[in-house]
């Protein structure tokens, strides 16, 4: 499980600790959570099964918080099909990690105006409507 663990965190330096002899302070000795003191320093020791689960789950909720964000930002830029510019946006991150999704859709905008809507123009029609 240990490999198992570090595998998953891409991590071969971390300690394993092998505890003999311990007192259960207060709670259950059985509990899959554990708050362990050592060297007057409070740590939090889980369940290996529940911290890959734990894991697992925050992966999850990153990637829906990404694809969150990338659709408000596409359909706040006007694209007039949402689908494929978030194709495109994708496609362009996984090439340059380092720019953002507006840095992306600006450029785009600049140099494919026929795949966005003028909001601008947009508005002067429905005002004058």
């Amino acid at each position: 499980m240990v490999k198992k663990i570090e595998d998953r965190l891409n991590n071969q330096n971390s300690a394993l600790i092998k505890c003999k002899d311990y007192e259960v302070v207060k709670g259950d000795k059985e509990s899959s959570l554990w708050i362990v003191e050592v060297d007057d320093s409070v740590k939090i020791a889980v369940d290996a099964e529940d911290y890959l689960k734990l894991l697992s789950t925050i992966e999850k909720l990153v990637k829906l918080n990404f694809e969150y964000e990338l659709e408000k930002h596409v359909i706040e830029s006007g694209a007039k099909d949402v689908d494929d510019i978030k194709a495109i946006v994708k496609e362009e991150l996984k090439k340059d990690k380092t720019k953002s999704i507006s840095d992306i859709l600006n450029r785009l905008k600049t140099e494919n105006r026929t795949l966005f809507y003028n909001l601008d123009e947009l508005g002067d029609i429905l005002e004058n409507y």
